[in-house]
């Protein structure tokens, strides 16, 4: 998860990128977007279903209670090591993930209140830690301007910076998020901070 400090510069990016758009920027950490706890035990009954099911003649010297021995170990094993971030990663399907982190940022985006600025001028920059994944969702108003092709190299980007662990390039491209903002929609003399600034931290 992000420390306190990197919180600290996103949350300052933030602010900045505010400062000449009437357009809101909300950023959502979250350390994982599912808990994937079913997918890790349907792979952990399977392995020691396996294991329990093997026809005791196949091994020298394999007894009865081997069987579910071997089964439970298995299970047990398999259901830790995918537990591990980096291994999940490699055994799920990329749209998988995609699906997941998508369905987690729409969620947020409707907790956090980014549908209720008063020029639908709102996005989301959802960073989802354990899948490596990113979603930007922005308002009506703003994602009838920039669309989906126009988040992409922006998502490409935060991923990129995730993966490096690179809190300036995430900083970095939050306040270019906000240059595209300003320039749609300009700050107005009246201008309210709608939404807070400081990052959303979402753990499971």
């Amino acid at each position: 998860m992000i420390d306190a400090s990197s919180l600290k510069i996103i949350e300052e990016a933030v602010r900045a990128a505010e400062e000449k758009t009437a357009g809101e920027i909300v950023v959502v950490v979250a350390d994982k977007s599912a808990q994937w706890l079913g997918l890790r035990m349907l792979a952990a009954v399977g392995i020691g279903m396996t294991f329990l099911t093997l026809p005791m003649g196949m091994i020298p010297n394999w007894h009865s209670w081997m069987g579910p021995a071997a089964g439970v170990v298995s299970g047990a094993a398999t259901f830790f090591v995918l537990g591990i971030p980096s291994i999940l990663r490699v055994c799920l399907p990329p749209e998988k993930l995609d699906d997941v982190v998508l369905r987690a940022a729409k969620v947020a985006f409707l907790d956090q209140g980014v549908h209720r600025t008063a020029d639908r001028s709102g996005v989301l920059v959802y960073i989802s830690m354990l899948e490596h994944r990113v979603q930007i969702l922005g308002d009506e108003g703003i994602h009838a301007i920039i669309g989906d092709d126009g988040w992409r190299a922006w998502t490409a980007g935060l991923v990129d910076a995730m993966k490096k662990n690179d809190v300036a390039a995430v900083a970095s491209i939050v306040r270019d998020i906000g240059g595209r903002l300003a320039a749609a929609f300009p700050r107005k003399a009246n201008d309210k901070n709608e939404l807070p600034d400081a990052v959303v931290v979402k753990t499971t």
